[in-house]
């Protein structure tokens, strides 16, 4: 029991696990500094853990329907006057919120249709909430940007709709606020959530969207008198759900940009928003399980040391036992992570913890080599060592 005690207590675990994440650091640098590499620095870039949490998440449930937010789709709604009869429509139907997802850049030729759209805006100016698009970013600041026509005289609430995307054009993120000419600037959703009482100015600039498996009922402008029932009291956003050149990829697959802006606000107004552990936590983390799998392996071999039976000495001497440890602990560290997102919206990246319990066993063969130089110059730290009678 005693020397069970000792094995567990042992600093070689603490050595092993920071040779295993030195590892790891070297290898990473090296992919991020050789251009060669570049292309595997992109793929580390862009996956996330997220992805197989929102992958088992679709697999195993169905989508629930969004009971808060509708999208109404006019992807082949062109004419202004009738864009600004369906915004006339929708707010007879006395929705809580209207967001429009589109640019109305410029005077057309039609002024009367130009009347018309000015008009259906001004008479739901409370409501209403107009996009715009921030252009001509300067590392710090944008210092461009672009409006519909109608702003100058219409007392309506703008938001901008510029989406954040990663290496591989996917978006993960949404930002709350950008600065613009020296001023803070709120996008679509936030400006929408903060009429809804949400707490924009007090929060982070950008957050992780939950792409939860929720679903948003969607409704034609052909058929909107057909279901006042998801205009009344509701949320409506306005846009394209077809349009090819607003579909965008996300951890879930290719969706439209209305979509997007769907799940960004109902991240932030129903508590969804997701919080994202640091990378000290991650390190921490990642520090502690490598402890553990040293740990539970010193332990299995001491345990089967001194067994006698065939499976066991097929175990020892295959190294197959260790495969199982590693893969166990793995699977447990992926399920505790995933319910840690699932249910308590709190997003922590295994992918360091899990790379350094692959890592371990090479971890331990370049601490042993170390423990070897210092026998050969005869540095007696060695002899405490629970690796010293394989040296």
């Amino acid at each position: 029991m005693q020397k069970t005690i000792k094995n567990l207590l042992t600093l070689d675990h603490v050595f092993v696990t920071m040779t295993s994440m030195s590892i790891i650091g070297v290898l990473v640098l090296l992919t991020f500094n050789l251009s060669f590499l570049n292309p595997v620095a992109r793929s580390l870039k862009t996956f996330t853990m997220s992805n197989i949490y929102y992958g088992i998440l679709n697999a195993s449930e169905e989508k629930e329907s969004s009971d808060l937010i509708t999208l109404v789709d006019m992807t082949e709604l062109y004419r202004r006057d009738s864009i600004a009869n369906l915004i006339e429509k929708v707010n007879a139907m006395n929705p809580r919120r209207i967001g429009v997802d589109i640019i109305f850049e410029g005077h057309k030729e039609d002024l009367v249709a130009d009347g018309r759209l000015t008009d259906a805006f001004f008479a739901c100016t409370d409501k209403a909430v107009a996009a715009y698009k921030l252009l001509d970013y300067d590392g710090s600041e944008f210092t461009n940007s672009v409006h519909s026509f109608f702003v100058e005289d219409v007392p309506v609430t703008e938001g901008f709709t510029n989406a954040m995307t990663d290496e591989a054009r996917s978006i993960r993120r949404y930002n709350i606020s950008y600065t613009y000419n020296g001023k803070k600037q709120l996008s679509l959703p936030a400006q929408i959530a903060k009429a809804e009482g949400f707490d924009v100015e007090n929060c982070r600039q950008d957050h992780l969207i939950n792409y939860k498996p929720i679903g948003f009922p969607i409704v034609s402008w052909k058929e909107i008198d057909q279901h006042p029932e998801l205009i009344k009291n509701r949320i409506v956003l306005l846009g394209t759900t077809k349009e090819q050149g607003d579909m965008h990829y996300t951890p879930t697959g290719k969706m439209s940009g209305l979509e997007v802006i769907a799940y960004a606000l109902l991240s932030m107004i129903e508590g969804f928003d997701v919080q994202e552990a640091g990378l000290p936590l991650m390190l921490l983390l990642a520090f502690i399980v490598g402890c553990l799998t040293n740990m539970i392996d010193t332990c299995f071999k001491q345990f089967a040391r001194n067994r006698k039976s065939a499976v066991m000495v097929f175990f020892t001497t295959s190294a197959l036992y260790v495969k199982i440890i590693y893969f166990s602990i793995m699977v447990i560290l992926t399920w505790l992570s995933f319910l840690l997102y699932v249910k308590c919206n709190y997003y922590f990246d295994t992918i360091i913890a899990l790379s350094t319990i692959v890592f371990t066993g090479e971890g331990r063969l370049i601490y042993k080599g170390i423990l070897a130089i210092l026998k050969k110059y005869n540095i007696n730290i060695w002899k405490k060592s629970i690796y010293a009678h394989e040296i």
